[in-house]
């Protein structure tokens, strides 16, 4: 039974794929076959998405960007990041920074997310707390801000060392069960915790 025509669309998506293909391989080292053991299909098959001699759906297209380490909407730009939100991932996540202010243990990982966001960075929980496990990492959404009642990460510029607390607004902070104030200025880092990615 002969598969579906290959259209147009089909095609720009394999051009677009292929092109990330060519750039990434030299970047992360990944040959045809090294492709084809980790997306678990063959060679050949690998070669087909790519020439367009068979069309990308869109399971292919999300292990092709896993794989290179790229958004789906670079091969398919219809596949939006929002249609992903909701659907746990597996995603390359930068690791920015330790509890104990020493180099994290990696300094990028891939983490499975209940809620993928491609601007998610993690932080490193490498010391005892009452607040999180250690070794977790918490996943940390740089391009959105804390709402009330969101838990955040907070440095104070006066001290050394990050803290865990809740944003209760208009400057207003539960850290540690202490309410205070802080204004603005006195902030050296605030990122709103999106999850925790347990060890």
């Amino acid at each position: 039974m002969a598969g579906r025509p290959i259209t147009e669309e089909d095609k720009k998506r394999a051009q677009r794929l292929k092109a990330l293909y060519q750039t990434k391989k030299k970047e992360i080292g990944l040959t045809q076959v090294q492709c084809a053991e980790k997306l678990k299909i063959s060679q050949s098959a690998i070669s087909q998405f790519l020439n367009a001699i068979v069309p990308l759906n869109t399971d292919a297209i999300l292990a092709f960007a896993e794989l290179l380490e790229t958004k789906p909407s670079e091969i398919d730009p219809k596949l939006s990041e929002d249609r992903f939100k909701t659907k746990e991932m597996f995603q390359p996540v930068p690791i920015i920074g330790t509890l104990s202010n020493r180099q994290p243990s990696d300094y990028y990982r891939k983490l499975w997310l209940k809620k993928p966001d491609y601007h998610a960075v993690g932080f490193e929980v490498d010391l005892e707390n009452p607040d999180y496990e250690k070794d977790s990492i918490l996943i940390l959404l740089l391009n959105k801000k804390p709402i009330k009642n969101s838990k955040v990460l907070l440095r104070l510029r006066k001290r050394n060392r990050f803290q865990f607390g809740k944003f209760l607004g208009d400057e207003t902070f539960n850290l540690s069960g202490v309410i205070q104030t802080v204004e603005t200025n006195e902030i050296s880092y605030l990122a709103k915790i999106s999850e925790v990615v347990r060890p």
